[in-house]
């Protein structure tokens, strides 16, 4: 709408320029006939019709389409002026608008800040819940790894026994084939070669395998929580599965 007055204004404009144009050019033409009547006087009667008839031109329509044009560039200006008012009040609102909404962002960075540590809180709450949720599957776990080391344990220990007895039956049996060699061949030696008597009477190497309870406080420890654990861990397998709901 603006734009479309805007042209009609132009338009108005450029008739005025037209017509300011024919009147500069008839105040040239009268100029004209001005020099030619001081040089001709005869010519007075014909220069006044041409007079007159531009006078009645000028009067009768050229002042009265100026008038007319003056009217309608002032009716633009008006407008343009009334257009430029209501832009302007338009341009505040938007303006006050634009510095109510950053009024309302500034406002909400403090609870933004506050929400984003909220909900950092949370995320902890809820990665605590997880290792919260398995605790139960870590508990049993441990559970079960503490009665495998006391089986552990106890195996160690006979297999320790058996070693230890095994080694021991093999020692007496060497010792007595070490003393029938003796008696059979060792006696009919000189007896200038107690070197080799000596290492020959030399009885096997003793080997000693504890198989007591171990010593170790951390080891102790935990055998007596196996101990402990132990009625806990069979009480399911002896009063059987647990009823379906």
């Amino acid at each position: 709408a603006a734009e479309g007055r805007l042209g009609a204004a132009v338009a108005l404009m450029q008739q005025q320029a037209s017509i300011a144009e024919e009147l500069r050019a008839d105040a040239r033409n009268v100029s004209t006939l001005l020099d030619e009547l001081r040089l001709n006087p005869s010519r007075a009667a014909a220069s006044l019709e041409e007079l007159e008839r531009t006078r009645d031109k000028h009067e009768e329509v050229l002042l009265k389409q100026l008038f007319s044009l003056d009217r309608g560039l002032r009716d633009a200006q008006e407008e343009a002026y009334k257009a430029k008012a209501a832009l302007a009040s338009r341009l505040a609102g938007r303006l006050r608008a634009i510095s109510q909404l950053q009024s309302q962002i500034v406002d909400m960075r403090n609870p933004l800040h506050l929400y984003k540590e909220l909900l950092s809180r949370v995320k902890t709450y809820c990665h605590q819940l997880r290792l919260v949720r398995r605790l139960p599957a870590t508990y049993a776990a441990c559970r079960d790894e503490v009665l495998r080391r006391r089986d552990f344990g106890l195996e160690y220990a006979a297999q320790a026994r058996s070693a230890a007895e095994s080694l021991a039956a093999s020692r007496e049996a060497e010792a007595a084939r070490r003393e029938t060699f003796m008696r059979q061949t060792g006696s009919m030696l000189p007896r200038n070669l107690r070197a080799l008597t000596s290492l020959l009477q030399s009885r096997p190497p003793y080997v000693e395998v504890n198989s007591r309870e171990v010593t170790d406080p951390a080891e102790s420890t935990l055998l007596q929580l196996s101990q402990a654990l132990l009625p806990s861990s069979r009480a399911p397998s002896a009063a059987g599965p647990p009823p379906q709901a």
